[in-house]
């Protein structure tokens, strides 16, 4: 069977599961999938939003160009999924009521429209970076290894996720996301297969680190505060049927993140054993198209497309959602849908211009910081609202002063975090708020 069939096959089956899903769907269907979404779509959904195609590659090109030191991610995932699961999830449904959206939550608490059309933004832009990192990706992939150039890959996917995105809004990324799931999988257990097979476990511990301190350290706190900053994990917190179901699916999503990323250091190392100087973009593709039978690269090539989309569809709708919700006039069902279809468009012109993923990911991970730690403080308790605004902004500071010093680098991520930190210790004299409010 060739890639054209498998490719038409793949999103015929997607944009079929979108339109049966759209049929009988309500206004809160579209929205935030009815508020009723179980264990298993909840845990499926945010495996499938956490590692896409985008950070497949990335993962590798970490990786390969670090060595063994970059899976210090792992620590620092492990604990955030639990607490977000176990600590945050019942705090985050005990405020939130019905909101939609990271920034509704926001104002919730703190009473401020400031706090939430800030959080909305810096949202967004995180958004906007982890989609570049999808549509990078997956055009590189399919124009080198499939029949198509950059440019028609790039509109070709974009225009598929575009389609289903549009026909059942967050029920249909949620729905898509179990399917994309399971063929995630099994395309990470195939590759890595070989990449085990190819090479012993001591070759692989000889691999030498090449990371840094400052590195080691940054790679840990992106795992650790990644979480609490990423707007889907709030969504299937609202799309969750009952407190029960969204810390099951949150706390189970962490197994196959968790063999994800194993997966994906066998694969980094594996490249790394065998050729240096090569574009950290570029390993997991390197790996396919040196390591797996001709046979199976049409099947690869499906495969990597389901990564792809399975994190572009959850960020697009996300992006399209906040920019509809920033005023009251424009929160309806069409609004959302108009939103979407700018936000595809604008990022695919973006997508045409910047092709680095690796740099791309660096700042997509320094913005996070300072949200996450924002996002902490509400999640304890806090209400101050220029407490929440001090964090966002020290933290935005941190990540100017960080990378004009140290560029685009995991080493700059104490900068941000402390900028946020200091950001919370904004004393109340210097602002409008009164002094008896509680913290």
């Amino acid at each position: 069977m060739t890639i054209f069939t498998l490719l038409f096959l793949y999103i015929a089956l997607l944009i079929g599961v979108s339109w049966w899903s759209s049929r009988k769907s309500s206004d809160e269907d579209f929205l935030i999938a009815g508020r009723s979404r179980g264990t298993g779509a909840i845990l499926f959904s945010k495996y499938a939003s956490s590692v896409g195609l985008g950070w497949f590659m990335v993962y590798t090109g970490y990786i390969y160009q670090f060595g063994p030191s970059a899976s210090l991610l792992l620590p620092g995932l492990v604990f955030s999924f639990i607490l977000f699961a176990f600590w945050a999830v019942p705090r985050i449904r005990a405020s939130s009521g019905t909101c939609y959206t990271k920034g509704e939550y926001v104002e919730a608490c703190t009473k401020s429209t400031t706090a939430r059309h800030l959080t909305d933004l810096l949202s967004i832009a995180i958004a906007v970076l982890t989609i570049l990192i999808a549509l990078i990706g997956g055009a590189k992939i399919i124009s080198t290894v499939g029949p198509l150039s950059y440019e028609w890959a790039l509109l070709g996917t974009a225009g598929v996720v575009l389609s289903y995105v549009l026909l059942s809004g967050f029920r249909a990324v949620i729905l898509t996301d179990i399917l994309q799931s399971g063929i995630m999988l099994v395309l990470l257990i195939l590759v890595a297969w070989y990449a085990v097979a190819d090479s012993t476990l001591t070759e692989f511990a000889s691999i030498p680190s090449v990371v840094n301190v400052g590195e080691l350290f940054g790679f840990f706190v992106f795992g650790l505060l990644s979480v609490f900053a990423a707007s889907d994990r709030y969504q299937l917190t609202f799309a969750a049927k009952n407190n029960s179901v969204a810390k099951r699916g949150m706390f189970w999503a962490l197994a196959p993140v968790l063999l994800t990323f194993i997966l994906l250091m066998f694969v980094g190392l594996s490249v790394a054993l065998r050729i240096s100087g090569l574009d950290s973009d570029l390993v997991l593709l390197y790996f396919i198209e040196n390591s797996l039978t001709v046979s199976l690269l049409p099947l690869a090539i499906v495969l990597l497309c389901a990564g792809l989309m399975s994190t572009a569809d959850t960020y697009i709708y996300v992006i399209g959602l906040y920019l509809a919700r920033l005023r009251s006039k424009w929160r309806s069902v069409f609004h959302v849908r108009v939103a979407i279809t700018l936000v595809v468009v604008i990022l695919t012109g973006i997508a045409l211009l910047a092709r680095n993923m690796v740099d791309v990911a660096i700042l997509s991970g320094a913005l996070m910081l300072p949200l996450a730690i924002a996002m902490i403080y509400i999640i304890a308790g806090g209400t101050q609202a220029y407490k929440f605004i001090g964090a966002m902004v020290g933290g935005l500071i941190g990540v100017v002063f960080g990378i004009s010093l140290l560029g685009l680098s995991p080493a700059a991520a104490p900068f941000p975090i402390i900028g946020a930190l200091l950001g919370l210790l904004w004393p109340a004299r210097w602002t409008n708020a009164p002094k008896n409010t509680v913290a």
